[in-house]
């Protein structure tokens, strides 16, 4: 017989969200654009972005994005050799050329130390033919100056100018008194020094050969993955074919005109075969032969149309310019490996898939000299008064090889890190139209800048904050009428008269909306309820799976959630601030309450509120209030701590949460019939106690 108490509703489980995972993962935020409805922009803006995408796909196939660059080890083995037969045909016709029958003419001054006069041709020896220098230079004189000089001591009792005369060796150029250096001292001495210059014959002849490899290691696993010989098939011994192609190296040659001009020559080598190159023919292919002239050099002082030609000695037969095979020049051999992702776009490398190796060989004039070469016939130095000495100084070809190349192998990462790249390029047109937009069209940029640029200013924005939660009061309190509260089916119900009845827009997904907006709204009461305790002492949101919207509810919906987050802190008035907080913050945002005049019409002012403000979770809207419907939460001063009487109010007095109490000058009206009354006089001051 013992009275069961009632069952306490289950509060509604919380979710894992609520449990901290939101913090965890924040929402996510995402850009917001303003279409602006302006055709010709439009026409603009896609036709920069076509441009700008042309752009990048050109980018991207030019430099083939998806390969990644590596450089492999070359290296190239050289020497010169000559056929005697070529050979001596050779120097017969340059011994028929007019540099070797009429020398004259091709003599050249250059300044008054230089001198190259008293011409000749001449055939050197085998073991003066070509040298090497280091590891990547060859060298093959065209040309010398050679100088004779020979010293003899001064005859007894002879001084001074004539102390030479007595001497019976001929020499051309004259015995003359100098003083030379001797072991002990210096001694005076007779010197005849006589100087020719020649002109070497023969060197076209002469043939480069060449044996080069490559090796390649990957730069990220350090494994060879290709070395291949030149003189060696790529099956044989630890060489490694390219790729698996089993392709032999292919050698291709390529002679540049001017340094820029291609001109592929016949000669195609695949290994394993030897490497021969023609000097003269590969010197004529760059149209830099021996037998040109060197116009990258002071033009001829000894023609009498230089500017630094002597009138009284210059010739009008002499050439402008030096023979190149007088001067020299430099042959570089650049020798460029690639693989199948580089090979060039030769005819002769049509079809074939395996490693290439491409000479390129240009030709450049320049003054190719070496050093004196000394030999002395007797003393073997040139430190005595009596000494025979013939020294050399060279002018030549240098042939100079240098070795390297592009390997490409497909790598995916290297393609998503160009492709990413490029992709800031995609914006260009953005900014372009942009600029466009807000500066460029007079008074029209004015309203796109207005609408693009917004201005924020805290005051106006709680302004706007607090006009809107009042507008959506009274909104909520002519949609729900003498209800407290919004239902489900009303919300429905003014769904369908906001959209009527459209095809694509039936009572079904009106009824889907509805239910979507509700369970929007009644998340947001749950939330606000869950800090409200009720005059029974327990959370309102154990009262049931189905929260009330009220007015509060409805205003927050509308009104903006992050100025109302940042209202309460911002208005605490002792709140300690931060260095640069207290520095940037404007003086009205901080400064203190001034006291309000007293509100006309009503019996209660600003100042007299203040009071019951400070206390939790009051809510006062006016002296007056509706009578709550029927089991509706009710909020009485007993809840918010004292007695009616300490408030001004009756102990019948009550007010409804969320519902705005109608203006003091309704009384006696529908208002009055419905169950509201004034304060009792002198409300003000009980409200002040």
């Amino acid at each position: 017989g013992a009275v069961q108490p009632e069952p306490t509703p289950m509060a509604p489980q919380p979710s894992c969200w609520s449990l901290g995972f939101g913090a965890v993962f924040p929402p996510v935020s995402l850009p917001k654009y303003v279409e602006i409805d302006n055709s010709r922009l439009a026409v603009l803006y896609r036709c920069l972005q076509v441009s700008v995408l042309s752009f990048v796909a050109f980018i991207l196939l030019q430099g083939r994005a998806w390969i990644e660059v590596e450089e492999p080890l070359g290296s190239v083995t050289k020497w010169v050799e000559w056929e005697e037969q070529e050979y001596t045909s050779q120097v017969q016709k340059d011994y028929g050329k007019e540099m070797c029958t009429n020398p004259e003419r091709y003599e050249y001054v250059y300044s008054e130390g230089y001198q190259y006069t008293n011409l000749s041709c001449v055939e050197v020896s085998s073991r003066d033919r070509f040298w090497k220098e280091g590891q990547d230079i060859m060298y093959i004189p065209t040309s010398f100056a050679e100088t004779r000089e020979r010293l003899r001591p001064l005859l007894p009792g002879l001084e001074g100018p004539d102390a030479c005369s007595g001497i019976a060796e001929p020499c051309d150029s004259g015995w003359r008194s100098i003083n030379v250096s001797v072991p002990g001292g210096a001694a005076a001495a007779c010197e005849c020094k006589e100087d020719s210059n020649y002109l070497i014959v023969g060197s076209e002849a002469f043939t480069v050969n060449l044996e080069h490899y490559y090796e390649m290691v990957r730069s990220d696993t350090g494994r060879v993955v290709s070395r291949q010989h030149s003189g060696n098939s790529c099956t044989d011994g630890s060489w490694i074919c390219d790729d698996g192609s089993k392709q032999e190296l292919k050698t291709m040659v390529v002679a540049l005109v001017d340094g820029q001009k291609e001109k592929v020559l016949p000669y195609v080598f695949t290994s394993p075969s030897l490497v021969r190159l023609p000097l003269g023919e590969i010197m004529r292919a760059a149209e830099v032969p021996l037998d040109s002239d060197n116009s990258d050099t002071l033009d001829n002082a000894l023609g009498c149309a230089s500017a630094r030609a002597d009138p009284a000695t210059c010739r009008a037969d002499a050439r402008r310019h030096p023979l190149l095979r007088l001067t020299g020049a430099e042959v570089r051999f650049q020798l460029d490996f690639y693989n199948k992702h580089f090979k060039p776009e030769y005819p002769e490398l049509q079809g074939h898939d395996g490693p290439v190796c491409v000479i390129k060989v240009r030709v450049v004039p320049k003054w190719g000299s070496r050093p004196n070469v000394v030999d002395c016939a007797h003393p073997r130095t040139m430190s005595s008064v009596d000494s025979d000495c013939t020294s050399r100084y060279y002018y030549g070809v240098i042939l100079s090889f240098q070795a390297q190349g592009r390997f490409g192998f497909f790598d995916t990462l290297q393609l998503l890190i160009t492709v990413g790249a490029t992709m800031s390029y995609l914006v260009v047109p953005m900014w372009i139209v942009y600029f466009l937009a807000l500066y460029g069209l007079g008074p029209l940029s004015s309203f796109y800048s207005s609408k693009l640029n917004e201005k924020f200013q805290l005051d106006d924005a709680l302004v706007q904050f607090v006009c809107g939660a009042m507008v959506s009061t009274i909104s909520f309190r002519e949609l729900v009428g003498d209800q407290a509260c919004l239902s489900k089916e009303h919300l429905l119900h003014e769904v369908h008269r906001a959209f009527g009845t459209r095809g694509d827009f039936g009572l079904e997904e009106q009824a889907r909306l509805a239910e979507l907006v509700w369970d929007r709204m009644a998340a947001k009461a749950r939330a606000s309820q869950a800090t409200m305790p009720d005059a029974r002492g327990s959370s309102p949101a154990a009262w049931g799976e189905e929260p009330s919207i009220r007015a509060p509810t409805f205003a927050q919906s509308i009104v903006s959630g992050q100025v109302r987050n940042s209202l309460g802190p911002l208005l605490i008035a002792r709140r300690r601030m931060m260095p640069v907080e207290f520095a940037f913050t404007p003086r009205r945002q901080f400064r203190a309450p001034a006291r309000v005049p007293r509100t006309v019409g009503v019996s209660m002012d600003v100042d007299e509120l203040q009071g019951p403000l400070p206390r939790p979770h009051l809510e006062v809207a006016s002296s007056f209030k509706p009578q709550p419907p029927p089991g509706e939460l009710v909020v009485t001063p007993e809840v918010l701590g004292g007695s009616p009487q300490n408030f001004g109010w009756s102990e019948d007095t009550s007010i409804s949460g969320g519902r705005l109490p109608r203006a003091a000058s309704e009384e006696g009206d529908e208002g009055a019939r419905r169950g509201w009354r004034p304060p009792p006089p002198g409300g003000g001051a009980e409200a002040r106690r």
